[in-house]
């Protein structure tokens, strides 16, 4: 047996149709907001996410050289490389730029259910458009779609300016900083006060305790205990962070399908995040079926000028998984010749069918009997039986499996049958 692969998966239907299903609904969606697709390549340089892709990712990576001895890597994420290209195509361009992209990333992880090495995304970035406009637009993306695909969420929300912050003031370098978000992502508060202690005093500690314990959704209750917390230890100059997460979660308009979690203790890994960041979870699964979050400093670390931007994607496998429902196809149609001799005359009526969108496959070997029996087992719910009728007079006996009628009509008229909307 030839085997593939741990931690890749073959998706075969019908999980393969929910899954494109999901990226159909995705592209359709972040279009109607503005943005435009953009490809970008599956290799990048392996510095390109060395830079600012954080400790984690790095870890994970399939990196290797090429036959130049180059230091390349199988991408983990994609949002660097929509940096690299607006850094060397877009930068002139009027803002904000709008972009997503659908794509296959690669991390080495231990597999486990809705986690793997081979993995979808699709996603949007937003270049070019500050506090809090992005953050809406973003948001109600998410809540958009998230509402098409009939997927109830609760989007998780925190905020790196805040803990950057506090950082800062501390004197923490850049590099246990990134440390600390790790261990935060991972809700590893014991690696978390270990690394932390060495830079801040006890009470520090205390502080950071006290705002990882603020989790919920009654947000502006919520904001008003952050308030409290960071004026009692003397970071009173942070709360307007605070408001600005108060008045964001005011003015965002969410269908019922969504709900927004506060989350103090919540960062992400990813060393780019500058301020809101965001996971959307759905009941359906235990883990994160998106997320993302504003990353103002990255296109000016790769070079290019001071630009704000924000962005998110979706998991595509784990959406297609959280879906609880069966995605309804077209209804396919067994086109059976009766002899040998109408075998072109059902290529002819199955381009007919193609030209106005109906799926048809062509029985070329099977006998009538036998056709039937293929149709049942694969359900397959119409059969048109081409014969010496379909040749003189452009008619074709149609056979409706589950219903077990049959009628003899006009080629131009199957639609009407398979729609349910009409007979002979």
């Amino acid at each position: 047996m030839l085997r593939k692969v741990k931690g890749v998966r073959d998706i075969l239907p019908p999980e393969s149709i929910k899954f494109t299903y999901v990226i159909e609904k995705f592209r359709k969606i972040v279009s109607r907001f503005g943005y435009e697709e953009i490809i970008t390549p599956t290799l990048e340089y392996f510095e390109l996410f060395e830079k600012k892709s954080g400790v984690e990712i790095s870890k994970t990576m399939y990196v290797f050289k090429d036959k130049k001895g180059l230091i390349l890597a199988l991408r983990p994420e994609v949002t660097p490389s929509i940096a690299r290209i607006y850094i060397n195509y877009l930068k002139s361009s009027p803002l904000p730029v709008r972009l997503f992209y659908v794509a296959n990333c690669f991390r080495y992880e231990e597999p486990q259910r809705a986690r793997y090495r081979e993995f979808w995304q699709a996603g949007v970035e937003c270049i070019g458009l500050k506090e809090p406009y992005g953050e809406l637009e973003t948001l109600t993306m998410v809540d958009t779609l998230m509402n098409e695909l009939k997927i109830p969420v609760s989007i998780r929300i925190g905020d790196m300016a805040i803990w950057r912050s506090i950082f800062d003031y501390y004197l923490i370098p850049d590099e246990k900083q990134q440390l600390l978000f790790t261990a935060l992502d991972k809700g590893d508060n014991e690696t978390f006060t270990n690394l932390v202690q060495e830079y801040v005093p006890p009470k520090a500690i205390n502080m950071f305790q006290r705002l990882m314990q603020i989790k919920g959704s009654n947000v502006s209750s919520l904001c008003a205990e952050c308030r409290r917390i960071l004026s009692d230890y003397g970071f009173s100059e942070i709360e307007g962070r605070i408001d600005f997460i108060e008045e964001l979660s005011l003015s965002l308009k969410l269908s019922r399908n969504s709900r927004i979690i506060l989350d103090m203790g919540f960062a992400r890994g990813l060393a780019y995040y500058t301020g809101i960041i965001f996971e959307v979870y759905s009941s359906n699964l235990d883990v994160a079926i998106g997320g993302g979050g504003r990353y103002d400093s990255l296109i000016e670390v790769f070079g290019g000028p001071p630009t704000p931007a924000i962005g998110f994607a979706i998991g595509v496998d784990r959406v297609s998984m959280a879906l609880n429902y069966d995605v309804k196809t077209s209804p396919r149609i067994l086109l059976v010749p009766v002899k040998p001799e109408y075998i072109s005359a059902a290529l002819n009526a199955q381009v007919i069918l193609a030209r106005k969108g109906m799926c048809t496959e062509v029985e070329y070997k099977r006998d009538l009997r036998k056709a039937l029996k293929y149709a049942n087992n694969r359900d397959i719910p119409f059969v048109a039986i081409i014969g010496s009728e379909f040749v003189s007079e452009g008619k074709v006996t149609i056979k409706d499996m589950m219903r077990r009628t049959q009628h003899v009509i006009s080629l131009e008229k199957i639609a009407d049958i398979v729609a349910g909307q009409g007979s002979s």
